[in-house]
């Protein structure tokens, strides 16, 4: 467990400039991928059955 704690903190301070200012970036990709979810719903509608297999 103090391993985990050292390396936490570790990691921590790298996000700290020479100044001692916290320095993150933060990406927001919820629309991305909402919007790879909306495609993928749009193709899945969009199917065309015409030239299937009628067998039946």
């Amino acid at each position: 467990m103090e391993s985990y704690r050292k390396s936490k903190y570790l990691h921590l301070i790298k996000l700290f400039n020479k100044n001692n200012h916290l320095e993150m970036l933060a990406i927001n990709q919820i629309p991305s991928i909402f919007n790879i979810i909306k495609k993928n719903l749009i193709q899945k509608k969009s199917i065309i059955f015409n030239n299937t297999y009628k067998g039946f």
